[in-house]
């Protein structure tokens, strides 16, 4: 079981890219395949709706479901989430 990470964009730092092949059925990357990927950072960062920003963003991960559900009926009742 892997170990859970905080997930984050950060401009100049975070690389997107393209990588049409990995060999590995584990998805475990090798130095050849990164480095024959498209870096697809600057495009990314242009498309309109797309925001690299500094700070982490929040998203779903496993056994946590029904606390997010509870925290958006909360939100939509008014009440304040923290």
């Amino acid at each position: 079981m892997g170990t859970t990470q905080q997930r984050f964009i950060c401009r100049g730092i975070t690389k997107i890219y393209f990588l049409p092949d990995i060999a590995a059925a584990t998805n475990v990357l090798t130095r050849q395949e990164i480095t024959s990927g498209t870096e697809l950072s600057g495009a990314i960062s242009d498309i309109a709706g797309w925001s690299l920003g500094d700070s982490p963003i929040r998203l779903l991960g496993p056994g946590t479901v029904q606390d997010d559900l509870d925290e958006v009926d909360a939100l939509k009742a008014g009440h304040e989430v923290g």
